[in-house]
C-alpha cells in the first residue's frame, strides 16, 4: 500500500521536501553521467511523462512512457551532458501539491548543460510503505 503525502509530511516544513527532491536530483545527475542507465530507470514511474521546452532537444517535445523516456535521456545526454541540477535558492521552494488527482512534492530546479543554463519542474510521487522513495511522474 502506498503512502500519500498527506499522511508522512503534509505537516513537515519544507526542508523535508527539499532533501526528497536533492537526492532525486542528484541521483539523476549520477545516473545520465554513468554508462549504465539503471539508476535512471529506478528514478521514473512506467506510466511517466517528460516534457522538454528547448533546454534538451531544442524543441518543444513530450514524452511519455518510462522506456521512451529513457530512449530519449539516452541519445541526448552525451551531445547536452546536463549537471549541476540544484534547487535554486531565488524559487519557490519545493512544496507539497496536487496534479491530476495526485498528491506530490513539486521543485523547481536549475541545471547546465554544454550550451547553457535551464531551469525545470520535477513531480515527485511517494512509493513505498516505508520511505518516501520519490519517482519522477509529471502531472
Amino acid at each position: 500500500m502506498s503512502q500519500t503525502i498527506d499522511s508522512i509530511h503534509k505537516s513537515e516544513p519544507t526542508e523535508v521536501f527539499q532533501d526528497q527532491v536533492t537526492e532525486w536530483l542528484l541521483m539523476f545527475e549520477e545516473g545520465v553521467s554513468s554508462p549504465s542507465f539503471d539508476i535512471v530507470r529506478d528514478l521514473f514511474h512506467e506510466d511517466c511523462h517528460w516534457r522538454d521546452l528547448l533546454a534538451l532537444t531544442w524543441q518543444v517535445k513530450t514524452v511519455s512512457g518510462l522506456t521512451n523516456i529513457l530512449s530519449m535521456i539516452q541519445s541526448l545526454t552525451p551531445k547536452t551532458q546536463p549537471y549541476g541540477l540544484q534547487i535554486p535558492h531565488d524559487h519557490a521552494a519545493p512544496r507539497s501539491v496536487e496534479r491530476a488527482g495526485v498528491e506530490v512534492i513539486e521543485a523547481i530546479f536549475c541545471f547546465e548543460t554544454r550550451v547553457g543554463k535551464s531551469f525545470g519542474v520535477v513531480r515527485l510521487t511517494p512509493t513505498t510503505t516505508e520511505t518516501l522513495n520519490s519517482k519522477l511522474g509529471l502531472y
